[in-house]
């Protein structure tokens, strides 16, 4: 029978580098410029801002069954909550939902 532990056994306070960073932005804005939705975004990502421990640690709590959503699984699920739970990542988000997608404000 195969062990599950190595599934249960990833470290959620390990930082993120500052490449896994750039991607998780990335990614995010490509899906948001995508849909045209960098205003609606950008508002919602500000108003969520403050409270990005909480919603790192809701994530946590159903990451069991959202990592099957995640291409990464768990380990991708585990870069964006410490993403979410860091003020700094939070606000160079919403400074980048700012701009327009060519890079201008």
């Amino acid at each position: 029978m195969a062990s599950h532990a190595g599934l249960l056994a990833f470290d959620w306070d390990a930082d993120i580098t500052d490449d896994e960073r750039e991607r998780i932005i990335e990614r995010f804005l490509a899906h948001v410029d995508r849909w045209k939705l960098r205003l609606p975004a950008y508002l919602a990502m500000s108003g969520i801002a403050p409270f990005g421990n909480i919603a790192s640690t809701g994530m946590i709590a159903v990451s069991p069954i959202a990592a099957a959503f995640f291409p990464g699984g768990v380990t991708e699920m585990q870069k964006i909550v410490r993403f979410l739970s860091s003020r700094r990542d939070m606000r160079v988000l919403i400074d980048r939902l700012a701009e327009e997608p060519d890079g201008t404000r």
